[in-house]
């Protein structure tokens, strides 16, 4: 304890930044990036927002998990129509990283992440955007994709790809590599569920020409992640953090 004690008073050896906040206080909480995940209902998806200022408030950097969240124009207990997609629920989330900001050290900071067959996904890529409709824009926030290989494939096939309402596919969120693709066809034949076909070359073009004017959305890759998980007993990884 002593050696590392040196190491950090010479400032050969810096810590994160909750670690050298919180240190020797009573909030013991010294670990930089926590993640989460959002489930389709309305009292998850408010304790989601407890759980985040909390997080938030003491230090913490959030990548949250918004991809069971079902898409604008659902259908909520039988009414047709009903559902006003994640983007709403995202501003609140913008709204709590700059309310509950990080006991003054620094803003809130909260990635957000979602899978690319959400239907949402438009406006999702959107969400930094200086222009357009104000209230469909979350500037403190950071939009992440949570890539699988096969809208990959779809994309260098100059194939269709198809967007879903993860109130009917929220099993997609749980699955990867070659199950998810199993169960992702099985969704494209499926013609009981609604559904949206586009260009995945298209939707890629729309994600690079974002990517390269503001550095977002971040870039990861589910298939890659989870086939290197070591806690694979666990459960699957459904995001990754802030920090990528």
């Amino acid at each position: 304890a002593k050696k590392f004690y040196d190491l950090i008073s010479k400032f050969e050896l810096m810590l994160a930044t909750p670690t050298l906040s919180n240190a020797r206080t009573t909030r013991h909480q010294l670990s930089s990036c926590y993640i989460g995940s959002t489930p389709d209902n309305i009292e998850g998806i408010f304790d989601s927002y407890q759980e985040m200022a909390l997080l938030s408030k003491f230090g913490g950097g959030i990548g949250w998990d918004w991809s069971k969240v079902r898409a604008m124009g659902g259908s909520i207990d039988g009414h047709k129509n009903a559902a006003g997609g994640i983007i709403p629920f995202l501003k609140i989330t913008n709204d709590i990283a700059v309310a509950v900001d990080q006991l003054g050290t620094r803003k809130g900071a909260i990635a957000v992440y979602i899978e690319p067959w959400h239907m949402d996904i438009s406006d999702f890529i959107d969400l930094r955007k200086n222009s357009g409709e104000e209230r469909r824009r979350a500037h403190e926030l950071f939009p992440a994709l949570w890539i699988n290989d096969l809208f990959m494939k779809r994309v260098r096939a100059n194939d269709k790809w198809t967007l879903f309402d993860p109130a009917d596919t929220a099993d997609l969120c749980d699955l990867y590599g070659e199950a998810f693709e199993k169960r992702y066809e099985e969704y494209e034949k499926d013609e009981s569920i609604t559904k949206e076909i586009v260009e995945a070359k298209e939707l890629w073009k729309k994600i690079l020409l974002n990517y390269f004017e503001t550095g977002l959305p971040f870039l990861c890759f589910k298939d890659s992640a989870n086939r290197a998980n070591p806690n694979a007993h666990v459960g699957i990884i459904r995001s990754s953090n802030l920090c990528t």
